[in-house]
């Protein structure tokens, strides 16, 4: 597989692996997540490329899109109960279902890791829902490893 990747914001090229994503999590919390809706997710998503911090890369073979990242650097301020640091934070990470499994998300981590490098960044921090277990699997294979834990609580249920 000859696997191109490129930085590139065009949401169009994007939109249906944002729809995979966005189905499996409102599989998972239906009362959380709505629908994917295209020209809604498409104003958010351009709302968030607009940021210089925000770098998209997309997965292309045989000029079809079938992955793609969002990362976000954040250079978090020292504060009296910690350093000063900066991250890389990997907001996005899909690869298609068609193409999963062949090293497309891989070849994307590495890409990260290679951003992370240039601009002198050791901290790549990620967050995945709970009962994402593929991409829990997926990412500790890549050497992360957890650092924090959101819980929730539902009330007047």
């Amino acid at each position: 597989m000859n696997i191109e990747i490129k930085e590139n914001k065009e949401f169009k090229l994007i939109a249906s692996l944002v729809e995979e994503v966005q189905n499996l999590h409102v599989n998972l919390f239906p009362n959380v997540y709505k629908p994917f809706e295209y020209k809604g997710i498409e104003a958010s998503m351009e709302s968030m490329f607009s940021n210089e911090n925000c770098k998209v890369f997309i997965a292309q073979l045989n000029n079809e899109t079938i992955g793609y990242m969002m990362l976000l650097i954040k250079e978090i301020p020292e504060s009296a109960f910690h350093y000063s640091y900066k991250i890389i934070h990997l907001d996005q990470i899909s690869v298609s279902e068609k193409y999963q499994r062949n090293g497309v998300g891989e070849i994307l981590m590495q890409k990260a890791e290679t951003i992370a490098k240039e601009l002198n960044i050791d901290r790549i921090e990620l967050d995945h829902l709970y009962d994402n277990a593929k991409a829990a699997k997926f990412f500790q294979h890549k050497g992360f490893i957890p650092y924090r834990s959101k819980l929730f609580k539902l009330l007047n249920q």
